[in-house]
């Protein structure tokens, strides 16, 4: 099975400010819901010791304010 993360929905959804998205509980979740791949455990994640910011940038994600905001 290939072993994937799961960062980019984490940090899509916003939710980057509040935990970091390599986490057992995320872990644990994709485990009971899909046996088409295996995450990788956070031990054993490279990403896991990156920050918010490292991570952005590895998705190649640029935040601009929205449209109205300017």
């Amino acid at each position: 099975m290939l072993k994937l993360t799961s960062v980019a929905s984490v940090l899509a959804l916003g939710l980057a400010d509040t935990f970091h998205p390599i986490n057992e509980d995320i872990v644990t979740d994709i485990k009971t819901k899909t046996d088409k791949w295996t995450p990788y455990e956070p031990t054993e994640n490279p990403l896991t010791n990156k920050s918010h910011v490292e991570l952005f940038g590895l998705l190649g994600t640029i935040t601009r304010p929205a449209f109205g905001d300017r």
